[in-house]
């Protein structure tokens, strides 16, 4: 009996438990993002805001669609519950993020002169402010996420892969207008999210199957 690898074994009981996956994804990722923003392993650099982030003006509405981010994985899995490749999928976008925070915690970032609750000018913006801190800021998973959704998706040609495409803009855009992140952030979520996306490809042998017909 040929034994299987351990990237094998993940991609099967993946398959066969989506949900216990994304309950482990969420508690997994969860406790790394607390690390990188509640105890960084040194000194972060700073993040200076641009040209581009002093012409953005803020905009406390945008707070609900900035939260929109925790829907994004579950809505991955509730689109891939019938496909029988959905391990390999799930493990690919699953390695885009935990590569995001392996850089927040490897590099420690924050933004520079972040926005304070009391000038969030709304209840729910100053909210998120609060529960948070201005670390981990590059590159920014809310950008990561969606843009390796997007990305996985055109490669296996999913049919929902402009969804993905369009909360990716959304996000970039808001993660701006709530001043929860500058400019360079959303610019490495970006780059990250692609790069992630091609190597992610790769290691859970989807390359071929995204190039198929």
């Amino acid at each position: 009996m040929t034994s299987r690898s351990p990237r094998e074994v993940a991609i099967a009981w993946a398959t066969r438990h989506p949900w216990w996956w994304l309950g482990l994804y969420e508690v997994v990722t969860a406790a790394l993002y607390q690390w990188a923003i509640r105890a960084p392993l040194y000194t972060p650099f700073r993040v200076a805001a641009t040209a581009i982030d002093r012409a953005i003006p803020l905009v406390p509405e945008t707070a609900g669609p900035y939260l929109s981010y925790f829907l994004l994985m579950p809505s991955f899995v509730w689109f891939l519950r019938r496909r029988p490749d959905r391990g390999a999928w799930l493990m690919a976008a699953g390695f885009v993020v935990l590569g995001n925070l392996v850089i927040n915690l490897a590099i420690p970032t924050e933004i520079a002169e972040p926005l304070r609750p009391e000038d969030a000018g709304g209840w729910l913006l100053a909210q998120i402010i609060s529960g948070d801190t201005p670390r981990a800021a590059l590159p920014s998973g809310h950008v990561t996420l969606p843009v390796a959704l997007a990305a996985l998706s055109f490669a296996g040609r999913m049919p929902w892969r402009w969804l993905y495409a369009v909360w990716a803009a959304m996000l970039g855009v808001v993660i701006l207008t709530t001043k929860q992140h500058h400019f360079p952030d959303a610019i490495g979520g970006l780059a990250w999210g692609l790069v992630g996306s091609f190597i992610a490809l790769r290691v859970f042998g989807l390359g071929a199957r995204a190039r198929a017909p």
